[in-house]
C-alpha cells in the first residue's frame, strides 16, 4: 500500500500531554489484548462539547490565523485526513456513519494507521468506533465521558481481538500482529493521551450556538390583563391647594409589582366624594409629597406648605371626628377642648 502524503505541520500552541499524564493498563485476554488509558481530566470540557465534537470532526475551523480542517488541528503533528465515506441517516456523523482516518504516528509513515471504522455511538456518554470483518469486531475504540468538576473524566478503552470462534481462529492474531504490533500500540497509546489532552485547548473556545434572545416585552398599556389589587398602590393628591383625601390605583405594568416601580400610570379614583380632612398616619409611606399642617381651631382652612423640617408622617389621609357631614345641611361642627356645640347657619 502507497504512503500518504503526509502534510507540513500545524503550529503547535500549546505544550502536549506527556504519557505519565494518564493512568495506562494493558491486558491480554483470551488471545485479545485490552488496553485502558484513565486520561487526566479535561477542565472546562463538557460532555456535550465532546458529543458536538466527536460529530462534526469532518468541519473546520479558525487556527493560529487561518481555517483549517478540525482534524489537523486536533493533532497538529500526527493527522492526516479524516473523511466521512458514509453519512448517518441523518446526513451527519453519527451511529452507522463510515468514517476513513489517516495518522502518522510520532509523525512516522512507518507507524501508519489507515483505516475504514463504523460508528456505533455518539453521545454525551461515549464515543464507539469499530473495524469489522466477517461479523467480527478485530478493532473498537470506545470513549467514554462523565462529568466532573466542570470538564471531564475520559477513559479509553481500545480492544484488539473478539471473542466469536474466527477471532479465536485466525482474525485476534492478524489484528494483534498486523494491525497493532507492540512498537505501533506503545506510539498509539502516546499520541491517543496526546490527542485527548489536545481537547481542552480549543474546545472551551468553540463558539457555542447563542441563546435564544427573549420576547421583548410590550409597553405595559397593551398587556391584555387587568391590574390585580396587588398591582394598586395608593397615593395622596393635592387638587386645588388641599389635601383631597383620593385613592388611586396606579397598575404596575410588570407581572411582578415593585413597591416603587408604577410603571404605565393608569389612574383610577376609588372615592372622590370623601371629606376633606387633616393628613393622618394611615399604613406604609407609598408617596414622596411633603406633608402639610391647617390653621387652627376649625382645621378647615386652605392649607399651606410646611415650614420647618418637613416630618416623616407619610401623607395618606384618615378619618377625624372632627368634619363637616353634608354641606346641604347646613350644619357646622364646631369643638373647645371636650366639649361640643351644634349650631343652625
Amino acid at each position: 500500500m502507497k504512503a500518504p502524503h503526509l502534510p507540513a505541520p500545524r503550529p503547535v500552541l500549546w505544550p502536549l500531554r506527556p504519557l505519565g499524564s494518564a493512568a495506562v493498563w494493558t491486558n491480554s485476554d483470551d488471545s485479545r489484548t485490552i488496553v485502558t488509558i484513565n486520561h487526566a481530566p479535561l477542565a472546562q470540557v463538557t460532555p456535550e462539547m465532546l458529543a458536538w465534537w466527536y460529530g462534526h470532526v469532518s468541519g473546520t475551523m479558525k487556527y493560529a490565523g487561518q481555517n483549517w480542517p478540525r482534524y489537523l488541528v486536533w493533532h497538529p503533528l500526527d493527522h492526516i485526513a479524516y473523511d466521512v465515506t458514509s453519512p448517518a441517516t441523518d446526513g451527519v456523523v453519527g451511529p452507522g456513519a463510515r468514517l476513513h482516518i489517516t495518522e502518522a504516528l510520532g509523525r512516522d509513515v512507518d507507524q501508519l494507521i489507515d483505516i475504514h471504522v463504523g460508528v456505533e455511538q455518539i453521545d454525551t456518554q461515549a464515543a464507539i468506533i469499530s473495524k469489522r470483518m466477517l461479523g467480527t469486531s478485530i478493532i473498537r475504540l470506545e470513549n467514554e465521558f462523565t462529568p466532573y468538576d466542570g470538564g471531564t473524566r475520559y477513559v479509553t478503552r481500545l480492544c484488539i481481538g473478539d471473542t466469536t470462534p474466527l477471532a479465536h481462529l485466525f482474525l485476534n492474531r492478524m489484528a494483534n500482529e498486523r494491525a497493532f504490533p507492540a512498537p505501533k500500540l506503545a506510539a498509539w497509546i502516546r499520541h491517543h493521551i496526546e490527542e485527548i489532552g489536545n481537547l481542552e485547548n480549543f474546545l472551551p473556545d468553540r463558539p457555542l450556538p447563542l441563546p435564544r434572545r427573549p420576547r421583548a416585552l410590550t409597553h405595559p398599556a397593551s398587556l391584555h390583563r387587568a391590574a390585580a389589587e396587588a398591582d394598586l398602590v395608593a397615593v395622596g393628591v393635592v387638587v386645588d391647594d388641599l389635601a383631597n383625601a383620593v385613592l388611586v390605583g396606579l397598575a404596575i405594568g410588570r407581572l411582578d409589582a415593585a413597591l416603587g416601580d408604577r410603571g404605565d400610570a393608569r389612574v383610577k379614583v376609588v372615592d372622590e366624594d370623601r371629606h376633606l380632612v387633616m393628613p393622618g398616619v394611615f399604613g406604609p409611606q407609598l408617596d414622596n409629597d411633603e406633608p402639610v399642617f391647617g390653621q387652627l381651631p376649625d382645621r378647615l382652612d386652605v392649607v399651606r406648605e410646611e415650614r420647618r423640617r418637613p416630618t416623616e408622617e407619610p401623607f395618606v389621609p384618615v378619618r377625624r371626628d372632627l368634619v363637616v357631614p353634608h354641606r346641604h345641611l347646613r350644619k357646622q361642627v364646631k369643638s373647645h377642648k371636650a366639649s361640643y356645640e351644634l349650631s343652625v347657619a
